[in-house]
């Protein structure tokens, strides 16, 4: 049975979405009817909640793919959700954006026609970025798993540690990582 691990809440609130677009939109694409949603509306939507934990759940699935951000089972560590300052905003943007082409898709008629809208189409271009590692947001350890180290062993380290092929070399004779010594 598999093990489930994904965070309980969206990374963007309905608060975020008001702030980074116009109410007005909002409450036009979040009705139902034909009445616009007033700010208070589109603050309590449900619909819009769903939308952002869609669009985190997609987040999710990018960040988190070869570990490099961990959302464990019992929700004792969740890399996006504890991610502060600028990287929490730009984590909240993505969301924001990706909910807002989640939210045009609801209402096929206001659909723009051809390519998604311009912000949508870099969330998508960042979250592409972040499952090949070119992009990270802001955690040492996602940052540090960029930088490729190899450690060249000399002639001495071998003897050092009493390698088995130090005991041994009257037997397999010398070893190349004891040449240039």
């Amino acid at each position: 049975m598999p093990t489930y691990a994904s965070g309980g809440s969206a990374y963007a609130t309905n608060a975020d979405m008001q702030i980074r677009y116009d109410e007005r939109t909002l409450g036009q694409l979040l009705s139902d009817d034909k009445a616009m949603l007033g700010s208070a509306e589109v603050a309590a939507s449900a619909t819009l909640t769903a939308l952002l934990q869609q669009a985190s759940g997609m987040v999710e699935a990018a960040a988190c793919r070869g570990e490099r951000y961990v959302i464990t089972a019992d929700g004792t560590r969740n890399d996006l959700a504890s991610l502060t300052g600028n990287s929490k905003q730009l984590l909240a943007g993505l969301v924001c954006d990706l909910a807002m082409w989640l939210l045009w898709n609801r209402r096929p008629a206001m659909r723009p026609k051809g390519d998604m809208p311009g912000q949508t189409a870099v969330a998508m271009e960042f979250l592409d970025r972040l499952v090949k590692g070119d992009a990270v947001f802001g955690v040492i350890e996602a940052e540090e798993a960029g930088n490729v180290s190899d450690v060249v062993e000399t002639a001495d380290i071998p003897t050092k540690r009493l390698d088995l092929s130090i005991a041994a070399d009257r037997l397999f004779g010398r070893r190349l990582n004891r040449l240039n010594g």
